[in-house]
């Protein structure tokens, strides 16, 4: 299990999202600027382009693909290939 905090200030719905790779999936929780829960969403890894789509409407495109990239990125991806 692996975590990341994006800091999207201004240029999202909510300021902070935390993205966290599960065995099979990732879970995406929008936090407000005293860090509590919004809004949570689960995407599974054979389906990325749904949490890209997720992020680009939450915030912008480059927010998006970073998320995406850290994703990818992270072990848990990998081995569920």
């Amino acid at each position: 299990m692996h975590s990341k905090l994006i800091k999207t200030g201004e240029y999202g719905y909510n300021p902070f999202y935390r993205l966290t790779t599960y065995k099979d999936y990732v879970l995406v929780v929008a936090l407000d600027y005293n860090k509590k829960e919004v809004d949570r969403r689960g995407f599974e890894f054979d389906n990325l382009e749904n949490l890209e789509f997720y992020m680009e409407e939450e915030t912008t495109c480059y927010y998006a693909s970073k998320a995406r990239e850290w994703v990818v990125s992270t072990k848990e991806w990998k081995d569920a290939l």
